[in-house]
């Protein structure tokens, strides 16, 4: 499985790209595709937050600087 064709869906709204013709290239179906980006969504946020966590003072301080951070990147 290549991770160029599955990054999109990290980038994307959920939605907005369409999972067919990428399950079709990988030669699987669609619902396993979906079982793979929603792995692959969770390790994405487990290792996205703790590089966070190595930004701040403190645990308490992780939840507001990725509210923050997504505020920023949903202005742009």
């Amino acid at each position: 499985m290549r991770f160029d064709q599955l990054k999109q869906f990290l980038v994307e709204r959920r939605g907005t790209a369409p999972v067919e013709p990428v399950a079709a290239q990988l030669g699987i179906t669609v619902p396993a595709l979906r079982s793979i980006l929603h792995r692959l969504r969770e390790t994405y946020r487990r290792i996205f937050i703790q590089e966070i966590s190595q930004t701040v003072a403190s645990a308490d301080e992780v939840e507001g600087e990725i509210r923050h951070m997504l505020a920023i990147l949903n202005d742009e």
